[in-house]
């Protein structure tokens, strides 16, 4: 009897403190969902972001003066907005005529990085403008729009859009904003897609391989002879320099069409064997569409292994539904968010897990697929991220039920994974980076790359070329550190870190690299 009674107790257990993956957390803002209202007119969030301190970043648009704005929001993460950030958890920035925000990633040192219209701008912790970055913190390009950005591991910056002749581009700059002369043409590569017909194209996301590659993600149209558009996802995989690997797809070049219909790839992510995981929608019908993934090869292929010849298509709600963002977990299993529409044809928000082979997985939501109605109006998910501990954030819009105006929308819910490692990265060189912050006090972080097993010295020296003190003296295997100096006991100046590795035998090996820190009290 004893035994029965401790199994249902375990039973009842298990359904209360680990509720099903897909629940709304209701931990997180009301229910589960927080509603931001902000500006005079439609507000709405195209990116999200998750600071080290799992704090959440927003991105989108808002309207401000009669002007469309850079629009932030920054949350706590019970959900309730963050006061230290701009004005009581907002930020607003008029860019340009007609430029809202439609990217957003955390470097390292916590400065936040904004994509949208025709330029990026870069801003502080606490939201204000970092001035060190372009001009007052914004960097404008030239007949360029922007729409997804990616940094690299050396905390360069990737910009995804397409110019006004149609062409795919590809911007890398600086870490201070200034446009990598290294890559490609002064720092930008427009990459023209061509057919037997006029096409028109546009990039609208960026991932970056292990071996320093860059795919590029975003969409064609042309006309069909019957005077249709049609329209299909392009890929573009482009070398450490910006030129074409032809290596991938037709002179590095892919393009996918499934059947006749519109389709297209809004995000990409990329497993850790490097097959590029693309969501999006198309068209299943005159009036429908519907979620879908495709998986492809390393080399741009379709994989067949995965769905029905590398595609899934899966209608969510009782009409028309969109896919916009994808994202991994840890175990490999994709999560595609958006919107779908009920019997009214009202939008909900709406997401689809997925098993690594294609297949819907029935354990999250209701047979795989969560929708959330956020309000009486409209409501739509741009965006997903995933907190360190596998809940699910999605991001968008919700139309307010008295004024019927958007606002930005953002809902947690529950996974339960043990861990989430959503970016594997390995790297394809030793790199030792910059550290941050610099000038500090009274501490600091260095950041360093090793691609291969190698016994490593990381040590700090003053400007007599005394050493101060040793941070790392050990062997390491692939992957990507941190070290943190603490000088709370050292004079403010100038100080100096080496790092070196050394060969099996025990002598210096091939890379050696010095950078300069400044302690500032």
């Amino acid at each position: 009897m004893k035994l029965v009674l401790i199994l249902l107790i375990i039973y009842c257990f298990q359904f209360s403190f680990f509720p099903q993956d897909g629940n709304l957390d209701r931990s997180f803002g009301i229910g589960g969902i927080v509603h931001t209202s902000i500006g005079e007119g439609d507000a709405v969030a195209h990116s999200v972001a998750i600071q080290s301190d799992e704090k959440i970043i927003l991105c989108g648009e808002s309207i401000i003066n009669s002007q469309l704005v850079f629009t932030l929001v920054r949350y706590n993460t019970n959900g309730t907005l963050d006061t230290t950030f701009g004005q009581g958890g907002i930020v607003t920035t008029f860019i340009a005529e007609g430029s809202g925000g439609r990217s957003v990633l955390v470097q390292p040192d916590n400065k936040i990085v904004v994509g949208g219209g025709s330029a990026l701008a870069r801003y502080n912790e606490n939201g204000s403008l970092d001035e060190t970055f372009g001009t007052g913190g914004i960097v404008h390009f030239l007949s360029i729009a922007v729409d997804g950005i990616g940094i690299q591991p050396d905390n360069k910056i990737l910009v995804a859009g397409g110019n006004t002749d149609g062409n795919l581009a590809l911007i890398r700059c600086n870490t201070n904003g200034s446009f990598d002369e290294t890559f490609g043409a002064g720092g930008i590569v427009l990459t023209e897609i061509t057919a037997h017909v006029p096409v028109w194209s546009f990039g609208k996301s960026v991932a970056i391989q292990a071996d320093g590659k860059i795919v590029l993600d975003g969409y064609y149209t042309h006309e069909l002879i019957s005077d249709e558009d049609i329209t299909g996802t392009v890929l573009a995989r482009y070398n450490i320099d910006g030129t074409l690997d032809e290596s991938f797809g037709v002179d590095g070049i892919v393009k996918i069409h499934v059947g006749y219909d519109f389709t297209c790839a809004y995000s990409i992510v990329l497993q850790s064997d490097n097959k590029i995981i693309l969501g999006g929608w198309k068209e299943a019908g005159q009036y429908w569409n519907a979620f879908t993934v495709l998986r492809c090869n390393t080399n741009g292929l379709l994989d067949g292994s995965f769905g029905n010849g590398g595609v899934v298509i899966t209608e969510v709600g009782n009409n028309t539904s969109k896919g916009y963002s994808v994202i991994l977990q840890s175990d490999g299993k994709i999560i595609l968010v958006g919107e779908a529409a009920d019997s009214n044809w009202n939008d909900d928000i709406a997401l689809v897990r997925y098993n690594t082979n294609g297949a819907i997985d029935e354990t999250f939501g209701e047979d795989g697929i969560v929708v959330t109605i956020g309000s009486l109006g409209d409501d739509g998910a741009y965006a997903i991220a995933l907190q360190s501990d596998g809940k699910i954030i999605a991001a968008g819009y919700s139309e307010n039920r008295n004024t019927l105006v958007k606002e930005f929308v953002v809902a947690r819910y529950y996974v339960n994974v043990v861990s989430v490692q959503p970016d594997t990265f390995i790297p394809y060189q030793f790199q030792l980076f910059d550290n941050y912050p610099n000038p500090f006090n009274p501490s600091t972080t260095i950041k360093y790359l090793i691609p291969e097993l190698s016994f490593i010295t990381l040590k700090v020296y003053d400007v007599l070329g005394n050493e101060i003190a040793t941070l790392v003296y050990e062997e390491k295997p692939i992957g990507s550190y941190e070290a943190e100096f603490d000088a709370t006991q050292l004079p403010s100046g100038i100080y100096f870190y080496r790092l070196q590795v050394y060969s099996a035998n025990g002598g210096a090996g091939s890379f050696v690299e010095t950078k300069k820190m400044v302690l500032l009290r």
